[in-house]
């Protein structure tokens, strides 16, 4: 990542979601923030280590609801591999129980967003 005034800019942001309209929504949102963005998609979580360092990943947005992995478990294999723990994630989930937000951020987690995602959420 490269700092630009305050704020810092991910390059390669790899979007783990299966869902097919929740990741254009995200992709667009993250397009307005800046030209030099590259997204990666990742739509069932299996697979995610090695595309996080083939693709040289600064940011992770990860669905907690993936139909063929937990999140939960994605989370804890990034957190937990010296090469991949330093990389920023962020949740963007439907699960709203405070529980299952405080077990994510204390696992490791930059922050939580829920869906539905707007660009107000998005622009932090």
């Amino acid at each position: 990542m490269k700092k630009e005034g305050e704020w810092m800019v991910s390059n390669n942001i790899l979007i783990i979601e299966d869902s097919m309209t929740d990741f254009l929504v995200m992709k667009s949102l993250l397009r307005n923030l800046g030209e030099n963005i590259r997204i990666v998609h990742n739509s069932d979580g299996l697979g995610v280590m090695d595309t996080i360092i083939s693709e040289k990943i600064d940011l992770i947005i990860l669905d907690l609801m993936i139909d063929t992995v937990d999140g939960v478990d994605v989370l804890k294999k990034v957190k937990g591999s010296q090469s991949t723990r330093e990389i920023p994630v962020i949740i963007c989930s439907a699960i709203t129980e405070h529980n299952m937000i405080k077990r994510t951020l204390n696992m490791g987690a930059y922050d939580y967003f829920e869906k539905p995602l707007n660009d107000v959420a998005i622009a932090f």
